[in-house]
């Protein structure tokens, strides 16, 4: 199976699903391959599984998808108890029916939310006003016609699954609105 290519999310994420299911990479045989070398690799036989982390639909699963049958292996129950538990960016999602070629069922997975991050020496007032930005009128129709994942991007969900310390400007900016308290 590959993991993704080294420095990449997916296979730091790769790594979290393998230590919360209980193997090792020592005991699988494991290529390190960017997502689409990795398709071709599963599509030529010479892989049996990968790894993808990203927003659905990603092309590079529905372009497999439509050329051969796969299978969107669903991290659920126990396996997905505990990547929630001990990783709290991680949060449950799913996969709708219908999303790649031959997927007929909803398929549970976690993912990771979306975050935008800055350095901590950047003026309050910049970033208390990047972040109102981010969630005016104009960017919500931006997200809404853009990517799939992007409609996803909601602002009353915006602190779930923060990892990080809000930026002094981001904190007075959600509190003003009222999703601080």
């Amino acid at each position: 199976m590959s993991l993704d290519e080294p420095g990449s999310g997916t296979l730091v994420e790769a790594r979290f699903v393998l230590r919360a299911a209980g193997l090792r990479e020592s005991r699988v045989e494991v290529f390190y391959m960017r997502a689409a070398d990795a398709a071709s690799a599963l599509a030529a036989g010479e892989l049996d599984a990968f790894f993808f982390a990203g927003g659905y639909p990603a092309r590079v699963v529905a372009d497999l998808a439509a050329t051969m049958p796969v299978r969107i292996v669903p991290i659920a129950g126990p396996l997905a108890d505990r990547i929630l538990t001990e990783y709290e960016f991680f949060a449950p999602d799913v996969i709708p029916a219908g999303t790649y070629p031959g997927q007929d069922k909803d398929v549970p997975t976690v993912g990771v939310t979306a975050q935008w991050v800055t350095r901590r020496d950047q003026p309050e007032e910049l970033i208390h006003a990047i972040t109102a930005a981010l969630w005016n009128r104009t960017t919500r129709r931006l997200l809404d016609g853009g990517h799939a994942k992007g409609a996803q991007v909601r602002l009353e969900t915006a602190l779930d699954g923060i990892g990080i310390d809000l930026h002094p400007g981001a904190e007075r900016f959600y509190d003003e609105i009222g999703l601080l308290r």
